[in-house]
C-alpha cells in the first residue's frame, strides 16, 4: 500500500520499541469538514486521521460547530453533556465511571 504524496517524502515513523509502525495515508479533509486525529495504538504508532462535518444541526435548527470522536480511556467512560439554550450538544468526555458530567 502507498500514499500520493506527489512531492512529498514521508518519515518513517517508529513506536515505543524501536520497530517501523505500518504506513498510513491520512485523510485529506474538505473545507467544510475538522481534521480529527485517530491517536496512537498501544505501541505508540499514528492511526491517522478521520474527516467530520465542521458543523451540525442541532433539533431546533441551530447550527452547531462540529466535534471530533472521542476515545476514552479504558478506566474512564464517554458523558454526553445536556444540550445549552442553542441547542447545541458539547462534546463528549471522558470520566470515572459513576461520575456525573
Amino acid at each position: 500500500m502507498g500514499c500520493n504524496t506527489g512531492e512529498t517524502c514521508m518519515p518513517i515513523m517508529y513506536d515505543n520499541n524501536g520497530n517501523a509502525c505500518p504506513q498510513i495515508c491520512y485523510t485529506e479533509c474538505k473545507s467544510d469538514e475538522l481534521y480529527c486525529s485517530n491517536g496512537l495504538d498501544a505501541n505508540g504508532c499514528d492511526m491517522g486521521n478521520t474527516c467530520v462535518p465542521a458543523t451540525v444541526s442541532s433539533h431546533n435548527g441551530s447550527t452547531c460547530p462540529g466535534s471530533c470522536p472521542v476515545t476514552c480511556p479504558p478506566d474512564q467512560v464517554q458523558c454526553y453533556p445536556l444540550h445549552g439554550p442553542s441547542g447545541c450538544f458539547p462534546p463528549p468526555v471522558c470520566v470515572a465511571p459513576g461520575q456525573t458530567c
